[in-house]
């Protein structure tokens, strides 16, 4: 985290960030599910789980949900967005709780991040960057204008997302000011995604068919490409010394050094892997073809299954001894391609 790209692959991809179908906003009670756990879902019930990091029991703890996509957790809540119900939620990490609305009536809610008072997400349909406190309250506007907003990261001050979209570009704006103006640090990219802020350096990815892993300051300047040829990349996860990424379209989990240098293959043969995140040992990642949660030794090693049988796993989160994950951004397939 190297195989050939289908069509059946690629339409899948471009159908889980592209399209979403409106529903019935459906909210169930928490319940647990004990077992080398399975957890098939019917066709848009989407549903956010946790899961020990070791394995085990799975704790549902929120479904009936209009396609959740992402999520951010802290030490009581579970926050993610629904792009099909437009609404932004949290839910208590430790399961039966209530499910609370923090936004709503928002177009396409997609990408979470959270600093311990807000809570910050990409409204890609309404093109706007926004923010809502954490305990509730007023939504704020920080900056509209946008095309297809995603990925977003936060630091001390400002908020950076990618323009997902063929002449895309990375940007930032003022987690300060509401309505405030968009600032461009790149343009000129191919489907920008997997923002991520380190040490005072912003990485992204090209995710294309022939996709790169790029860095440059948060303060401006040249973007340094660090790998090319990559199939497909998706999100990015960081550790003190490297970078871990899963390869889409590849079918890999790969690590490599975050000042540059050789790409070292984790695990390969995989079905379409993405989400990655990790701790102090491990790589956990979703498949989303094979509907399962993974884990695997940050040094290399067999891939183990930590959940199975689940209807499109898409999003995870890890909070120290807990995995959450979301499942069930579902759609119709369609005939698109990214690009070469």
């Amino acid at each position: 985290m190297m195989t050939c790209i289908s069509t059946r692959f690629l339409s899948r991809r471009i159908r889980v960030f592209a399209l979403v179908i409106g529903g019935l906003l459906l909210l169930g009670s928490p319940r647990v599910t004990v077992g080398l756990q399975t957890g098939g879902q019917s066709e848009g019930r989407g549903t956010v789980k946790k899961v020990s990091i070791h394995g085990g029991k799975v704790t549902l703890l929120a479904d009936g949900l209009d396609k959740p996509f992402s999520l951010a957790v802290d030490r009581t809540h579970v926050y993610f967005s629904e792009a099909g119900a437009g609404t932004i939620k949290k839910v208590p990490t430790h399961g039966g709780g209530r499910v609370i609305t923090l936004a709503q009536g928002l177009h396409d809610p997609r990408d979470l991040a959270i600093d311990g008072t807000w809570l910050y997400f990409a409204e890609r349909g309404g093109g706007m960057i926004k923010k809502v406190p954490i305990t509730g309250g007023e939504v704020v506007t920080l900056a509209r204008g946008f095309i297809g907003p995603m990925k977003i990261a936060v630091d001390a001050d400002f908020v950076y997302f990618c323009e997902w979209a063929a002449q895309g570009a990375i940007k930032k704006v003022s987690k300060h000011t509401a309505h405030g103006q968009g600032m461009t640090m790149v343009e000129g990219l191919t489907f920008p995604f997997g923002t991520s802020v380190v040490n005072r350096e912003l990485f992204f990815v090209e995710q294309t068919k022939s996709g790169t892993l790029n860095k440059m300051s948060i303060d401006g300047g040249p973007r340094v490409v660090l790998l090319s040829r990559l199939v497909v990349p998706e999100l990015l996860a960081f550790d003190q010394m490297h970078v871990y990424f899963a390869e889409g379209g590849g079918g890999t989990i790969k690590k490599m050094p975050l000042g540059g240098g050789t790409a070292t293959i984790l695990a390969a043969g995989l079905m379409v892997p993405g989400g990655t995140v990790v701790d102090d040992k491990n790589v956990y990642f979703v498949e989303t073809e094979s509907g399962t949660v993974k884990k695997i030794s940050k040094n290399g090693g067999p891939a183990v299954a930590l959940v199975q049988g689940l209807h499109d796993p898409f999003m995870i989160a890890v909070d120290g001894d807990h995995l959450y994950f979301t499942e069930g951004f579902n759609a119709h397939r369609n005939d698109s391609k990214l690009p070469e």
